[in-house]
């Protein structure tokens, strides 16, 4: 008998099929002629002029939902998947929504305050998408897992390095689409908040137990299908006796009776 396992789809790849429904969307609306892509952005970005912005004030949400481009979708989508596999590892969809959430909208303020600030550095630019959540997923994780590792090709690597990286290749990087960069700084600063909130302060409610009810079913469905296989066994024994086992039959009775008695 063969156990099947499949997989769930987790709020991240919710978040990846919404993304990508929007965008295809969006061009086929473009391309039937019903309306222009300037429409679009000035609907759906983060504008930089901090008077405009309060006019629309939903853009500090919906840019996160809106792309331009198919290689600005790919990368962001292909990082929100990884992102996903990596936070659902040891925390649950409450703690998801509020981290992206944050990073969503701390991205776009930080956007907004630098041009405010500093407007020469960011010249007649919009803010749009979903990287500045996907960057505080991983802040999250390192705020809450500092030692948490993840594998690049053959070699693991600290997460708070690639985070490190990340943040250095952005700073060298500034004059390449500056908004992005700055969103990604909030992004970041917010991720590792609410990830602090969580481990230290304890002032967001407790995360799950990563022992869900899913794996607990998965547990006793394999139980089962081991008990069944031993039942088996010991039926063939009763017709045939021990020795018309064959050496794998025996060891995996004997594992099975050394665990029961372990327990």
């Amino acid at each position: 008998m063969r156990l099947r396992i499949e997989r769930r789809v987790n709020t991240a790849d919710g978040l990846i099929i919404i993304n990508v429904l929007l965008f295809l969307l969006f061009r086929c609306w473009m391309w039937a002629g019903i309306g222009r892509q300037e429409m679009l952005n000035n609907w759906w970005c983060v504008p930089q002029d901090f008077a405009v912005l309060t006019q629309k004030p939903w853009t500090l949400f919906t840019y996160a939902f809106y792309h331009v481009g198919w290689e600005h979708l790919f990368w962001n989508m292909l990082f929100l998947f990884f992102a996903g596999r990596i936070f659902f590892h040891f925390s649950d969809t409450f703690h998801f929504l509020l981290s992206y959430g944050c990073g969503i909208i701390g991205g776009a303020l930080t956007f907004v305050s630098i041009a405010y600030w500093l407007p020469a550095l960011e010249s007649h630019t919009i803010l749009l998408g979903a990287s500045a959540g996907v960057v505080a997923i991983l802040a999250y994780v390192v705020a809450v897992r500092p030692s948490y590792n993840v594998y690049i090709f053959t070699y693991r690597v600290k997460l708070i390095y690639l985070m490190l990286a990340l943040v250095l290749f952005d700073i060298v990087d500034i004059q390449i689409n500056t908004g992005g960069k700055l969103a990604h700084f909030g992004g970041i600063i917010s991720g590792l908040c609410v990830g602090l909130l969580v481990r230290y302060l304890k002032l967001i409610r407790p995360q799950k137990t990563i022992f869900s009810q899913e794996n607990k079913e998965i547990s006793n469905q394999t139980q089962k299908i081991k008990q069944h296989y031993v039942n088996q066994l010991l039926e063939k024994i009763n017709v045939s006796g021990y020795t018309s086992l064959t050496e794998k039959e025996k060891k995996f009775l004997f594992d099975v009776s050394k665990d029961q008695g372990n327990n």
